[in-house]
């Protein structure tokens, strides 16, 4: 997985998942995500004291439909919301 992530841009995935460890609410999220500042945007359209997962993130990106025009942060999240869901069953 690291080396997909680095191949499609994401150099230090590590980063990622230290942002997305402890608090889950959306603000911390922000805070955390100074290294990342991709992150923001996505996590803006998020209350501030709400629990953020991955799979919610995804869920408000699908819910934009088919046409919407995503961004490369959009893609990944889906492309690793993709893999968890497909690994869930084998942990």
């Amino acid at each position: 997985m690291r080396q997909l992530l680095a191949q499609i841009g994401v150099s230090q995935p590590d980063r990622v998942g230290t942002i997305l460890q402890g608090e889950r609410q959306a603000g911390a999220l922000m805070e955390r995500s100074a290294p990342v500042p991709e992150l923001i945007p996505v996590l803006a359209k998020f209350a501030s004291q709400e629990r953020v997962e991955l799979k919610d993130v995804a869920v408000r990106i699908r819910e934009r439909g088919m046409t919407a025009a995503l961004s490369r942060e959009d893609l990944l999240i889906l492309m690793l919301d993709e893999y968890r869901m497909e690994t869930r069953d084998l942990l």
